[in-house]
């Protein structure tokens, strides 16, 4: 029988801002699926405002992003953990070559790439950079970065300059994907002789402000949530650009408030697809059909203020959403058939989640 034991990894801020309970910097849990029973195992609280974090299953490793506003520069730390132990090991760091770092992610190919969403001016000013890792988990002095100097948005207040939000490599391994908020673009970039080569370029519904997006599992489709807009838009990719599909709402029908969308995931069986809402505090769920279309099912309150991030268990058994602003980590189960979020358990209290991170090693 396979084990009800998730680790939860949970980053926060821990050096600024206003909170509740303070971050603790990267904590990590225990999560029983059986009992709905968070445990904590260990804290790492060396590390400034981690408000993004990535951990690789496959090394046990954890990279971590420093987003501090008044930095010109942040940087990306690099953790081992010790399942067995329950420890959290510092290993090094490394410059971002960009303000206000918002993303890091493993890629493919075994390197590590950041997004810098560069709130302000000075500093390297790059939009994305990428570092090669060693086999011990260190991360290597970057390889390649790239600024971005792209028509802006329409909107003055929030795309007054590129805001480049998250990274991901294609399935295909050929590409890095920039989603740039304040460009409305996807940016696709080829790692070649040590410089990220300017591929394609996918241009996003003006003022849509594409944010964080994810591909199915068939490599054929792609997912965006689009911050400004709080909608998501399904792209078609064929290895060489991407086409848009659809473009949906977050919000029920008859909703006008401003709001902010946030996190974006798929169920580990492809069938459903959830996005995350801020101001409206909900959790957007879609159906997936054959063909990478979506059908709105609804949405689900978020159990908290500021849903920023949420993770689904490997097992799609239940999904946990980091609340930012109410300090919580809210427990909901997912039914595998009809998708639908149902909030169970016991709230966790930690301070000024912005990141989770579910996990089995």
């Amino acid at each position: 029988m396979a084990s009800s034991l998730v680790h939860v990894f949970v980053g926060s801020i821990n050096r600024t801002g206003e909170a509740i309970t303070p971050g603790q910097g990267i904590a990590v849990l225990t999560f029983d699926e059986e009992t709905r029973v968070f445990t904590p195992v260990t804290v790492a609280d060396d590390i400034d405002n981690p408000t993004f974090l990535e951990v690789d299953t496959a090394s046990a490793r954890v990279y971590a992003v420093s987003e501090v506003v008044p930095w010109y520069e942040c940087t990306v730390s690099a953790y081992a953990f010790d399942r067995a132990a329950g420890t959290l090991t510092y290993l090094n760091k490394q410059p971002t070559l960009g303000r206000t770092t918002c993303h890091v992610t493993v890629t493919r190919d075994g390197h590590l790439a950041v997004a810098n969403y560069s709130e302000g001016t000075g500093g390297p000013d790059q939009a994305v950079a990428v570092y090669p890792l060693g086999e011990n988990g260190r991360i290597g002095t970057p390889l390649a970065s790239a600024a971005h100097f792209s028509t802006l948005g329409p909107r003055a207040d929030r795309q007054e300059r590129s805001h480049a939000h998250s990274v991901q490599q294609t399935p295909d391994g050929r590409y890095y994907l920039v989603a740039d908020l304040g460009t409305d673009e996807l940016v696709a970039y080829r790692l070649e002789g040590g410089e990220l080569v300017r591929s394609f370029v996918y241009d996003a519904t003006p003022g849509a402000g594409p944010r964080h997006f994810v591909f199915h599992s068939d490599g054929k489709f792609v997912y965006v949530a689009n911050e400004i807009a709080a909608t998501v838009t399904v792209l078609a990719y064929d290895g060489e650009s991407l086409t848009r599909l659809q473009e949906l709402s977050m919000l029920p029908e008859g909703f006008t408030e401003q709001t902010w969308a946030a996190d974006i995931h798929l169920s580990p069986d492809g069938r459903f697809l959830y996005a995350s809402n801020r101001v409206h505090d909900s959790i957007a769920t879609y159906s997936v059909a054959a063909d990478g279309t979506l059908a709105f099912l609804g949405t689900t309150p978020s159990g908290g203020r500021w849903p920023r991030s949420f993770s689904i268990t490997p097992s799609g058994r239940h999904l946990l959403v980091a609340n930012q602003h109410s300090d919580s980590i809210v427990v909901f189960s997912r039914d595998a058939e009809t998708g639908s979020l149902t909030q169970v358990g016991d709230t966790l209290t930690i301070g000024k989640p912005l990141r989770v991170q579910a996990v089995v090693f």
